[in-house]
């Protein structure tokens, strides 16, 4: 009876944790996203969210963006309207509290061993390497939508993953798809960011793995979530819901392959915010920089390493890997590399390289062997991070304007 009492009261002094964490994280991170300006896109989610609780709940008579964020991003700005009111205050909020999320994510999936105890170096390095995806977003102003918790459903099955990896079942199964059947419905994106890595690692356990009947059962229940979710978009669409037109996939044409090059190499640098090139040699910004580009490095060496020991590595990290290499593979061959700020697309690969970066320095003992160096080079980086912040928003350069059609009751522009 103790045991179980010491055992509850160890959870629920993690879960306390780990929410304090998060609420701390979302103030800081709101407070980031108050320092920028958003656009008509980050406004016309906001617009969604309000159609549907005005009753249109499938969106009819709406044209939507790439991907629906339906099930995804839509959600949160419902609940913000909810608690907030109907206001512009609600894509700041809701902007900040899902990278909170998303980074809380990475953090506990980070610190949390097999055996569900926390690492207290896993959870530093995890939280100042997860710096990384607020300075990108401050960098390049990258509001929601921006696949933010698509991306968090996906950290979700990772916990679901490594569940099934060591014992299945089948609840955990169905739970899984679930997860991954909302995530394709509201973000196709994911499907080729996130279901194809899980498919091709799953495949190949079907086929060279020893527990082939758990692999098949897997990869056909990831398959099933992938073909449901193109049904119900096109229910959706067949019943006067909204349209997605979403983007044909073509590779970059030859007269941009140079193009591409650059935005893939000079994407590196900005995902890991090194922008160290036309800088005087002798600055605090190429300190600055130098510091931001350990990350870089760490993380080149991590790739690297994961390749050597592909065969040795569990199974989500073997997923992560493969969704790394997708995704670059993706952003230097197809034309959506327009200019720096589709940096955007790379976003993926800075999100799951976090955790291969926390494995890999935890596989090479370089935490064991010097642990001072570790956590206060991660401190560093982080401090180095921190971009501005404001406690209110900042002036639009459409704030007259809008002033002015409000006055006017002209707003059905």
């Amino acid at each position: 009876m103790g045991r179980i009492f010491n055992t509850y009261k160890t959870n629920l002094n993690k879960i306390i944790g780990f929410l304090f964490l998060f609420c701390c994280l979302s103030v800081f991170f709101v407070s980031v996203t108050l320092h920028l300006p958003y656009s008509s896109d980050h406004a016309s989610i906001l617009l969604e969210a309000k159609s549907i609780l005005d009753g249109n709940i499938f969106l009819k008579g709406w044209t939507l963006s790439t991907v629906s964020y339906y099930t995804t991003e839509i959600p949160f700005f419902i609940i913000g309207i909810l608690i907030f009111g109907y206001s512009e205050k609600v894509i700041y909020i809701i902007t900040g509290i899902s990278y909170a999320f998303l980074a809380i994510l990475i953090i506990i999936l980070c610190s949390l061993d097999q055996k569900g105890n926390v690492s207290i170096s896993r959870l530093v390095i995890s939280l100042c390497f997860s710096f990384y995806i607020i300075s990108l977003f401050s960098n390049w102003g990258l509001f929601s939508p921006v696949h933010i918790v698509s991306f968090a459903y996906c950290l979700c099955s990772i916990f679901l993953l490594r569940k099934l990896d060591n014992t299945f079942s089948y609840g955990g199964l169905l739970i899984l798809s679930l997860i991954l059947l909302i995530t394709f419905v509201g973000d196709t994106f994911t499907i080729y960011i996130w279901g194809i890595p899980i498919l091709i690692i799953m495949t190949g356990k079907f086929l060279f793995g020893k527990e082939k009947s758990k692999y098949a059962i897997t990869l056909f229940s990831i398959i099933i979530s992938i073909i449901i979710s193109r049904i119900i978009l096109n229910l959706i669409r067949q019943n006067g819901g909204f349209i997605v037109p979403g983007v044909e996939a073509k590779f970059v044409d030859y007269n941009n392959i140079n193009n591409n090059l650059y935005l893939f190499f000079i994407g590196l640098f900005d995902l890991f915010s090194v922008n160290i090139f036309g800088q005087q040699v002798y600055s605090l910004n190429t300190l600055i920089n130098a510091i931001h580009c350990i990350g870089l490095v760490i993380f080149i060496q991590a790739i690297i390493w994961s390749i050597n020991n592909f065969r040795k590595l569990e199974t989500v990290i073997q997923i992560l890997l493969v969704e790394i290499f997708i995704n670059l593979l993706e952003y230097l061959l197809a034309d959506v590399a327009i200019w720096r700020g589709t940096v955007r697309y790379l976003l993926p690969t800075l999100i799951f390289s976090i955790f291969l970066i926390v494995f890999f320095i935890e596989n090479n003992n370089w935490y064991q062997n010097r642990p001072m160096i570790m956590i206060l080079t991660s401190i560093v980086i982080a401090m180095s991070l921190i971009p501005r912040m404001s406690l209110t928003r900042p002036d639009l350069p459409v704030s007259k304007l809008s002033s002015f059609l409000s006055e006017k009751n002209l707003i059905y522009g």
